[in-house]
């Protein structure tokens, strides 16, 4: 159980990371897509 100045502190603190977590996974992907789409045989690497 946490105390209300561990919740204040942590929780936006992981909230902020996960979200940063998030785009920098979906910039990553719609890199690759991006990147590789124009060429099938590069694709099939992964």
């Amino acid at each position: 159980q946490y105390n209300r100045v561990g919740n204040s502190i942590v929780v936006p603190m992981v909230v902020e990371i996960a979200k940063e977590v998030n785009n920098q996974l979906f910039n990553k992907s719609f890199e690759l897509n991006y990147q590789f789409k124009p060429n099938p045989k590069q694709m099939s690497l992964f």
